[in-house]
């Protein structure tokens, strides 16, 4: 669960306003454990969001995401809202995280197995469902185009993949592998391609748009199987093989890993060729196959991104597009100077005031201790002004000790320390801190990641220890 608590920090909304807007939760997993509801209300409450909203859990394998995708296309909502869609055991793409295989499950071969071939992993998304008929009031990155999913007849579990034990182990059978896979890509594959075809309003022929559709690919993501194996689904379905993301071959594995993996590649690659200057084409697909319950099923997905593509290039078509050009250059004098009212004052005030964003998301990482949980600009001041009504002083100076720039992605990790003596007279409050800093255009504060000694905070502090933990 600490995982998929990461994966969530990753895709929420910044805002505490914004994250009341999650108002449905769907929790993907093969084999859930009872005391799920318990699990995911904490972990909703760590976040920022409404512990007791509506949610779901999804006990599928592999065709779980367009299935989901498909079922919440179906639903009718009454007002814009948000959908929190978490999965653990690589079901999901997009921040995926990954944890090592337990020590005592080393030994276990069924286990081991199925952790190399699979992956161990969580990850989250955050959808947006609006009112049949009405626009989103804002641009998403990627537009769900089209997701289904199907049996594949004459097929069951008996015959292809394996079951899974309620330890998560899976026994792995592999009759029927290859002719099976052919089946779901070729029923999954066409439908993918006249989607993207229909969403485009492209002309021709049956045959026209299908290659037209074709030509709008950034990426189509077919099921890991074997390198070979989907070298021979991209001839077959004249997608050029460079178009077709693969892990199988770095990993070794004859079975690879999700298809989740090579989607969350696909959409990385776009987002770092947009980042480097260049226009990709738009629209990422995947056609998957696995078991669902107790049969064998096939699906697909197709994503385009709407607003950033639409972004005009530079006028020069050789220049490179960034959306950067006019940005403040981020440099240690500039994060050093961002502080100063912090370093030299102590003045929190002045610092969120003049040099942080009025939405800024400010976050103290960490799921174990009740203190970490995201805080806006309004909330950190409060906090901090308890603070120094602790202190013998009334002041407390955060002295930087290092930084360490990335211009690239306009982040700054910024290394403080804090000393002052409370004013009770029962000793002194030292704390260590490792801020991570996003800036924005106008080298702005947009979001902070404090990193800190929350257990020292909540036992020197123990009136508000809340409030001293932000700090």
């Amino acid at each position: 669960m600490a995982l998929v608590g990461e994966c969530m920090e990753h895709v929420l909304p910044k805002t505490a306003s914004e994250r009341a807007s999650v108002r449905r939760h769907i929790h993907i997993s093969v084999a859930p454990p009872t005391d799920m509801d318990r699990h995911m209300g904490q972990l909703r409450r760590q976040h920022g969001l409404p512990e007791h909203i509506p949610t779901e859990y999804v006990a599928m394998a592999c065709p779980s995401l367009p299935t989901v995708l498909m079922n919440l296309q179906r639903l009718s909502v009454a007002q814009e809202m948000l959908c929190l869609v978490t999965g653990d055991q690589n079901m999901l793409p997009f921040a995926q995280q990954y944890a090592p295989l337990a020590p005592e499950d080393h030994m276990n071969i069924d286990r081991w197995l199925y952790v190399s071939a699979f992956g161990e992993a969580a990850a989250a998304a955050l959808l947006r469902l609006c009112p049949t008929g009405t626009p989103s009031s804002r641009h998403s990155a990627w537009e769900v185009v089209s997701a289904g999913a199907s049996e594949i007849p004459n097929v069951d579990r008996t015959e292809w993949r394996g079951n899974i034990a309620p330890d998560g182990a899976m026994d792995i059978n592999v009759r029927k592998v290859i002719p099976t896979y052919k089946a779901a890509m070729q029923a999954q594959v066409p439908i993918a391609l006249q989607a993207i075809a229909d969403r485009n309003q492209l002309a021709g022929s049956p045959e026209e748009r299908r290659r037209a559709a074709i030509e709008r690919l950034h990426a189509y993501c077919f099921h890991e199987s074997n390198y070979n194996l989907l070298s021979e689904m991209a001839r077959d379905h004249e997608i050029p093989d460079e178009l077709v993301p693969r892990f199988c071959n770095r990993t070794g594995s004859l079975v690879g890993m999700s298809v989740f993996l090579t989607l969350s590649e696909a959409l990385r690659t776009w987002e770092e060729k947009r980042a480097a200057g260049q226009r990709p084409q738009n629209v990422v697909a995947a056609s998957i196959v696995g078991q669902a319950g107790i049969n064998v099923a096939c699906g697909h997905i197709v994503l385009q991104a709407s607003s950033a593509f639409d972004e005009p290039l530079a006028s020069d078509s050789s220049a490179a597009y960034s959306p950067q050009v006019d940005s403040v250059p981020l440099s240690h004098r500039h994060v050093r100077d961002i502080l100063e009212p912090l370093a030299k004052h102590g003045d929190m005030g002045a610092f969120l005031r003049d040099r942080v964003c009025p939405s800024v998301s400010w976050q103290i990482m960490g799921h174990a201790n009740s203190l970490c949980g995201s805080y806006s600009a309004t909330e950190i001041l409060a906090h901090w002004n308890q603070l120094l009504d602790r202190l013998q002083s009334k002041e407390y100076r955060l002295n930087i000790d290092n930084v360490l720039l990335d211009p690239e992605k306009r982040m700054a990790s910024v290394e403080m320390h804090g000393d002052a003596a409370l004013g009770d007279g029962s000793g002194r409050y030292r704390q260590s801190y490792c801020w991570i800093l996003s800036f924005d255009a106008a080298g702005k504060v947009s979001a902070v990641r404090a990193y800190l000694d929350t257990a020292m905070a909540g036992a020197t502090l123990l009136e508000d220890s809340r409030a001293a933990a932000t700090l």
